[in-house]
């Protein structure tokens, strides 16, 4: 869809398309209009090949609910065509705060994601994989269900973020992301250390 848009668009890009944005919401990288058109969407089909690959073969599928399944193959090609309407909308001159789309779609996977992983039985694919967790049902459906709870609260807080001003709603995202991920990790160890498991 990318690749399609951008070829009917071809005419009315620029030789260069924006790339790139800093915190402030401000263009700091371009691309060169063949690579941006084509080059952006191919590499976001290969990982997500990578992803469909890696989910097909994991000896643990059976451990997927298939909504988790269906969700997760959504996520590439749905940050491909958001990434293809941001570049081209820009190039174009459209005027939009782009650092407040991104943080609001972080915040929805957040959310949905959150609301899912509790339900997310032991697997090598999806979910917190660490030694103690892919060892021990317990210590993986205790870590996972603290970790629906933080990541569900994590993105609403970012998706509150993404009203506020250009700079602040990308330093919203900066904290809450790697806190979402540490606080589980952090748990699972823990739980691991306390009950052996």
């Amino acid at each position: 869809m990318p690749v399609a848009a951008g070829l009917i668009l071809w005419d009315k890009l620029p030789a260069e398309l924006p790339t790139h944005w800093g915190t402030d919401g401000q263009v700091n990288g371009w691309t060169e209009k063949s690579l941006a058109v084509f080059a952006v969407p191919a590499f976001m089909l290969l990982l997500h090949l990578l992803c469909v690959f890696m989910s097909a073969h994991d000896p643990k599928r059976d451990g997927h609910p298939e909504k988790v399944i269906d969700l997760a193959l959504c996520i590439v090609p749905a940050v491909s065509c958001l990434t293809g309407s941001v570049i081209y909308a820009a190039a174009l001159g459209r005027s939009f705060r782009v650092t407040s789309w991104i943080t609001a779609a972080a915040a929805a996977l957040f959310i949905l994601f959150g609301n899912y992983m509790p339900k997310c039985r032991r697997n090598y694919t999806l979910g917190i994989k660490l030694p103690w967790t892919l060892n021990s049902d317990a210590n993986w459906n205790a870590t996972h269900r603290l970790a629906g709870r933080v990541w569900v609260v994590g993105g609403f807080v970012m998706l509150l973020g993404s009203f506020l001003p250009e700079p602040a709603a990308a330093w919203v995202t900066v904290p809450v992301a790697p806190l979402a991920a540490a606080i589980p990790t952090a748990y699972s160890y823990w739980f691991y250390k306390k009950h052996g498991l």
